[in-house]
């Protein structure tokens, strides 16, 4: 009876341990078995920059030791500088180490973001995301900030994907008296989204290892920026998801009154980003949004660019999308394809720069050295249309009023092959969003879908961006 009472709280410690994202797998070290802690911090790529410490106990006084710091460029002799010195850091408390020891032994498999102690420091940089914040503003990024869901969601977010085998690494090796060895390692980013730490397979993100190995190395400073880059990335990713488009669309509202009165009625915005590096200004030049219409089907947006201030411009765009309103309502086996298919959406690009004539003029004659019936069509007809795919998959098409359309490129495999009607995409996961994989191609359909001409081979007629 004893036996199975004590397998039933085993059974209860290890699933409270997955649910709260902990669970002991790693090895356990006491700090009265521990000769020496080896720190390395080593910068990776081009640079040969390398600092190593060493944390021994020396009459009782766990004390932590410079040994090693190589250095890009000694300015005496232009070369590398390679200092061996061993020079004094510290005095470490014991409880410092045995706090170390006990998160590796103790490893956070999943993020818990309790231990980042985030919201805070959060909210103290949020100016840095855009200086021109109004009160009501700052008040919903704090309150976004302070939702768990929202903040765990940037955490993950933040942490990187990709690893790069030419970054530099963070180590950490504890030595025993029984001479072995425990080694934690971490690739060193360029801002402090450095995790996980990695042990035998084992992954940690614990951020306070990192806070430990700074205290440990004194490096305060270096700490405190890593700190301060990690704080403003996560403030950057909550407001680019959830803020961005909303708060440069009041701020566009509230420095161009009459474009935002004529755009206002019927459109909103899907992505409306300008300049990041000047995030406070509204500067009147040409750039790129993605837009929703109340006119249009809800599968469709649209890509325009315009100068803020061009108000003639911006009307003859509310006259295009008069159109677009009207194409939509047409019969055609495109527009039924994105209604049909879920997930899928359609970008209609609408360009106003100079050169958008002569582009749409050197893709007409592509086209008509594919497809010569294309002369009894009328070039200022054009509507170009990106279709993206819900598993990111991409087509390219252009329309010609209610008549014809023409496939430009696409990723995927066309269903039933390039020489039959269309039938559908079969999507490619190696090309998901990837430009490189677009096969270029002229393949030109009725609006029932059937294929009326053009060609199978690999051709290039262009597109306006």
């Amino acid at each position: 009876m004893p036996f199975k009472k004590n397998i039933f709280l085993l059974c209860i410690v290890i699933i409270g341990s997955i649910l709260s994202g902990r669970i002991c797998v790693a090895q356990k070290i006491e700090l009265k078995d521990v000769v020496k802690i080896r720190l390395v911090e080593r910068w990776g790529g081009a640079s040969e920059r390398e600092k190593n410490v060493e944390v021994i106990n020396k009459n009782g006084i766990w004390k932590s030791y410079q040994t090693k710091w190589v250095k890009d460029c000694d300015p005496k002799t232009k070369g590398m500088s390679i200092d061996s010195s061993r020079i004094f850091i510290k005095n470490i408390p014991n409880k410092l180490l045995a706090e170390l020891l006990s998160f590796i032994a103790n490893p956070d498999t999943a993020i818990i973001a309790s231990h980042f102690k985030l919201t805070d420091s959060l909210v103290k940089y949020t100016d840095t995301i855009h200086p021109s914040l109004t009160r009501i503003q700052k008040a919903d990024f704090v309150n976004a900030i302070k939702t768990p869901s929202i903040l765990h969601e940037a955490l993950v977010y933040a942490m990187p994907i990709l690893k790069d085998p030419d970054s530099g690494h963070y180590a950490i090796s504890i030595t025993t008296k029984a001479n072995k060895n425990y080694i934690l390692k971490a690739q060193k980013w360029h801002f402090a989204s450095y995790l996980p730490w990695v042990s035998k397979s084992i992954k940690d993100y614990d951020p306070r290892i990192q806070d430990i190995f700074y205290n440990l190395s004194g490096d305060d400073l270096e700490a405190a920026e890593q700190r301060s880059l990690f704080y403003k990335n996560i403030d950057k990713v909550i407001y680019r998801k959830y803020f961005e488009t909303r708060f440069n669309w009041e701020l566009f509202q509230k420095e161009n009154s009459e474009s935002y009165r004529i755009l206002n009625n019927s459109i909103t915005p899907k992505e409306f980003i300008v300049d990041r590096h000047k995030p406070n200004t509204m500067s009147d030049y040409r750039q790129t949004y993605y837009f929703n219409s109340s006119l249009l089907p809800p599968y469709v947006n649209i890509y325009w660019d315009f100068y803020k201030t061009d108000t003639v411009n911006i009307r003859q765009f509310k006259k295009y999308e008069d159109t677009l309103a009207n194409l939509f309502k047409r019969k055609n086996f495109l527009y039924d394809y994105l209604k049909n298919n879920i997930g899928v959406r359609a970008f209609v690009v609408k360009h106003s720069w100079d050169g958008m004539d002569e582009t749409k003029k050197i893709m007409y004659n592509n086209i008509r050295k594919q497809f010569a019936s294309i002369a009894f069509y009328d070039p200022s007809q054009m509507h170009f249309l990106r279709v993206v795919e819900a598993d990111g998959n991409l087509s390219h098409w252009i329309v010609f009023g209610d008549k014809l359309v023409v496939l430009a490129d696409y990723t995927g495999d066309l269903i039933g092959g390039a020489s039959t009607d269309f039938k559908g995409i079969i999507p490619d996961p190696n090309s998901r969003g990837n430009h490189k994989n677009l096969k270029g191609v002229c393949l030109v359909f009725d609006n029932t879908g059937k294929r009326v001409g053009g060609t199978t081979d690999r051709v290039y007629i262009g597109w306006p961006f």
